[in-house]
Parts: structure tokens; sequence; C-alpha cells
């Protein structure tokens, strides 16, 4: 699966917290995951976003103030995987960081994950915080692996 994460680059810090959960992820095998380091100077940063974007199975936000309050990451990013998502082109998850409202927000109807039942934010350590939601994203992760391949695990009973 690809993962495109998506963050404020207000955000920096818990972006790197966050960012070796998913490459512990991505060095299991469970996914190949994208986010802007990985753009060169060389290349069209728009352009490379928009493409991983289309390219994306899963959107993961990291939810805080200021992902909420970036006018790219929700004019840009948070539009299109609403978008993808509505054409089931695209799951989304968005990890809650920052102890911030829901409730009457754009963020209300999409799983919002609050790894042990809390923001983040609100554990021991952003560390500790990360470690648990990746515990979660992993489950969710290996149910959306065993949905995909239902439909072949029906073609070979078939034969």
């Amino acid at each position: 699966m690809r993962v495109f994460l998506s963050y404020s680059q207000d955000d920096q810090r818990e972006h790197t917290h966050f960012r070796k959960n998913l490459m512990a992820l991505q060095s299991d095998g469970y996914i190949t995951f994208w986010d802007d380091p990985n753009i060169k100077p060389d290349m069209e940063w728009r352009a490379e976003i928009d493409r991983e974007l289309e390219a994306m199975d899963v959107f993961i936000g990291l939810l805080t103030t200021n992902f909420r309050t970036s006018k790219f990451v929700q004019r840009v990013e948070f539009k299109r995987a609403i978008e993808r998502r509505e054409e089931r082109a695209a799951k989304m998850w968005l990890i809650l960081v920052d102890d911030c409202r829901i409730a009457g927000t754009t963020y209300e109807g999409i799983q919002v994950l609050k790894p042990g039942g809390k923001p983040v934010s609100k554990h021991k350590s952003l560390r500790a915080g990360f470690d648990v939601a990746e515990k979660e994203l992993h489950q969710l992760m290996i149910g959306l692996w065993q949905k995909q391949r239902e439909p072949d695990l029906l073609s070979q009973s078939d034969v």
C-alpha cells in the first residue's frame, strides 16, 4: 500500500517522530510511504505532490492545530484526499496529535485515530504516543490487506 503522509510544516518535530514509525512499517513490508522530504532539489515540488496524491492508497494526516490552519494542507492535500476517499480510490486516516476539536469540523466524518484513546500529545512522550499509533495503524493495514485479498481468494477457490 502506498501511503501519503500529510502534516503542517510547523509540525516538524511531530513529523520527525512519526516518520520513524512509518519507516518501521515500510521495513516490515506493509507499506511504502511518501512525504515531502522525498522531494529532491531538481524536482518540481507541486507536480510531485500531485502525482503522489493520485498514487496513494491511504492518506495519513497528522491532525494538529497547525494542520487545520495550513492553507496548503487544506486546499491541496486534504481536499484531494477527501475527493479520492469519496471516489473510493483511497482511505483516509487522521492521527489526533493535538487535543483539538473534531465535532463540528470537516474531520467529523473521517476516521480519527486517538492512540490508546487519547491524542498523541497526552501520552508521556511523542514517541510513546506515536508508537501506540503505529500499532493501531498496523491493525488497520492488516484489515485492508485482508479485504484486498478476499477477491483473489474467492477466485482461487473457483479453480
